[in-house]
């Protein structure tokens, strides 16, 4: 069974990468070498001396101690093509990385690039065009606590766009044998987009620097990702992309529900999402970092979209506007206030 398992290789250590890492770990704690994680030497180092640990909203913990396949430099190390290399880097990383890739990828190489927003493929579908390209999402938060502990903070499944690849269904029985919901989707762009609907409010909670659940709890903040939801409908209604749905409440539902006041919106908010005190989104982590964020590839696509059909997105025009101050200025979250960021936007509640 063990000689069956695919060599996998995870190209981003960061709060997805290590943490699919660890949800994998089990499957190849006898076979390591068919389990690579590629990121940063600093990163890499201290999962080293210290090991990997990963946990959930559920209460999962499992520390990691045995060995990880961990290379910082391919150019510089042994490496081997992947029958699987999942693309876990930023949306922004993938173009510069190409020349990093490569040396896991060969003609019979699976990618599945598992980003936030719309159109991260395309530098992977250019650049390899005799490789089999997937795209999917992971609708969970992943955190990281320290450098060396990532922590699963919200429900939500893995979802890759369905093929016949004999690989691809080998590693959706090793994340289902690991307990992390999986599945392959026939309707990715529908996915895509519905997942979108739910990234708009990294942003906010970027600009916000609190907590998702904090943040989540004031009406202020939750009417203004209802304003910039209901934009992004509107569009994907006149270009007939019909999102599909990633709570347990249809997309359309969603602005109504978030625009609620705050004691009907609870008590309907725990059938929609459950949300660990702790998550925050990963927009947030690279404000945070000074980082460039993916703001282009999450409201930017919606501006991209709005601009194809002559529509005009003032909110998320707005937004990705104030994200790229805060990327300007490098000197973290903002730290606005709800009433601050409805002045900025200039829509009044």
């Amino acid at each position: 069974m063990q000689q069956s398992l695919p060599k996998i290789t995870i190209f981003g250590a960061g709060c997805i990468g290590c943490y699919l890492a660890g949800v994998l770990y089990p499957a190849f704690e006898q076979l390591p070498h068919k389990l690579t994680l590629v990121g940063r030497l600093a990163l890499l180092d201290a999962i080293r001396e210290k090991g990997l640990k990963i946990s959930d909203y559920l209460g999962l913990e499992r520390n990691i101690s045995g060995p990880i396949n961990l290379i910082s430099e391919p150019k510089k190390q042994s490496t081997e093509c992947a029958d699987v290399l999942l693309i876990t880097v930023k949306c922004t990383a993938i173009a510069t990385s190409l020349h990093d890739m490569a040396p896991y990828i060969d003609n019979n190489t699976l990618i599945i690039c598992l980003q936030n927003g719309i159109g991260s493929e395309q530098p992977l579908i250019q650049a390899y065009p005799q490789n089999k390209v997937l795209t999917g999402v992971v609708g969970f938060n992943s955190l990281a606590l320290s450098p060396t502990h990532y922590h699963r903070g919200t429900s939500g499944s893995v979802e890759i766009e369905a093929d016949e690849n004999v690989n691809l269904a080998a590693l959706m029985r090793l994340f289902k044998q690991q307990q992390l919901p999986a599945m392959q989707v026939d309707n990715i762009e529908q996915v895509r987009w519905g997942k979108l609907l739910l990234n708009l409010n990294n942003c906010l909670n970027a600009l916000s620097g609190i907590p998702l659940k904090q943040q989540l709890s004031e009406r202020a903040y939750r009417q203004l990702l209802a304003r910039a939801m209901s934009e992004t409908l509107q569009l994907l209604k006149r270009a007939n992309i019909k999102p599909a749905k990633m709570t347990r409440v249809a997309p359309f539902w969603l602005p109504v529900i978030l625009a609620l006041p705050n004691a009907l919106f609870k008590r309907l908010a725990n059938k929609m999402l459950a949300i660990d005190p702790l998550a925050r989104s990963s927009m947030w982590h690279d404000i945070m970092a000074q980082r460039i964020t993916e703001i282009d590839f999450i409201n930017g696509a919606v501006l991209d979209l709005g601009q194809a059909l002559a529509i005009q997105t003032p909110v998320n025009h707005q937004l990705v506007t104030l994200i790229k101050q805060a990327e300007t200025a490098a000197v973290g979250s903002p730290r606005l206030s709800a009433a601050q960021l409805q002045q900025k936007i200039n829509l009044p509640i």
